[in-house]
């Protein structure tokens, strides 16, 4: 906050001009409006949201559009929250300043900006905000990320660059009748009970033609009983992901997804066996199993620091 010439002046960085070097623009502000920066943080983001995409107008080297600026000043700070709401309904607005500063983000989705904002926070986190951006680029090539996905992008660090890991677990019932084999380039075959041969063979047969340097991911999905087993060959690692509870109601089923270390090809072939034979709960004997991803990536740097 700036005076000049006896006038408040509202001051934001944002942009960069043409040596990539942060932009500063200022706008007029009465007395009023500043009583509400003050006191109201999540209508002080709101107006925050909403004036970026005027400094992005501005370019490198333009002038901030002070009127369309000020013309904001009253809707989102003195309106109602539904007159707000509606208002960002019409305009153009940050998200993701919004997401990394603790919007809800279902809430921004339904057009509820004020309610969204209840639970944000002076301090932003840029990482959920680069994820947001990452779900965002995914929902609009129809990717849907699982919660088994998620946790792998998140443990291999691709979860913010918008990856993905090929399927949706999506729980159901308690019959094995087929389980689906899966890599990290979309590849996709499955296995039915009532064939000849065995799911294990089939699925190392799957693995010996598609593994490569960089395709060493590869899962069997039991989608009846919403179960999984993820196998990261490059990491001497596995993720097992057991349905908690089933959705209902339009509710996403709640998952838990574990980690645990692999000892060797010999080691990756009992777990894919007991897997086929009893699901998740027959890998209880191959732990220990982590939820914790920090505490298996330490327990898996202390291991490999040991040989």
């Amino acid at each position: 906050m700036i005076s000049e010439d006896g006038g408040l002046r509202l001051m934001l960085g944002a942009g960069a001009d043409a040596n990539h070097e942060p932009r500063t623009f200022t706008f007029p502000i009465g007395e009023a409006h500043l009583a509400v920066i003050r006191e109201d943080l999540p209508r002080h983001l709101l107006l925050w949201s909403a004036v970026l995409p005027l400094c992005e107008a501005a370019g490198t080297a333009g002038r901030l559009d002070e009127d369309a600026a000020v013309a904001l000043l009253d809707p989102i700070l003195l309106s109602p929250p539904e007159d707000v709401d509606a208002l960002f309904r019409r305009i153009r607005w940050d998200r993701d300043r919004l997401v990394a500063h603790g919007a809800d983000v279902g809430l921004l989705r339904r057009g509820r900006v004020c309610a969204a904002m209840r639970s944000a926070t002076g301090t932003p986190d840029e990482k959920r905000a680069q994820e947001h951006r990452a779900d965002r680029r995914r929902a609009e090539r129809g990717a849907v990320l699982g919660p088994l996905d998620a946790a792998i992008l998140r443990y291999t660090g691709q979860y913010a660059h918008g990856a993905t890991v090929p399927r949706r677990l999506p729980g159901g019932g308690a019959r094995k009748t087929a389980l689906t084999f899966t890599d990290d380039k979309g590849a996709e075959k499955k296995w039915r009970k009532d064939g000849r041969r065995g799911a294990s063979a089939e699925f190392w047969e799957f693995v010996g033609a598609r593994s490569a340097a960089d395709n060493e991911v590869f899962t069997i999905e039991d989608e009846e009983r919403g179960e999984g087993l993820q196998v990261h060959f490059y990491a001497d690692s596995v993720a097992r992901v057991t349905t908690v509870r089933e959705g209902k109601g339009g509710a996403d089923p709640e998952y838990r997804v574990e980690y645990a270390l692999v000892d060797g090809l010999d080691g990756y072939r009992a777990l894919v066996s007991a897997f086929v034979r009893g699901g998740c709960a027959a890998l209880d004997p191959y732990g220990p199993w982590m939820s914790d991803v920090a505490a298996f990536e330490r327990a898996r740097r202390e291991r490999r620091g040991a040989r």
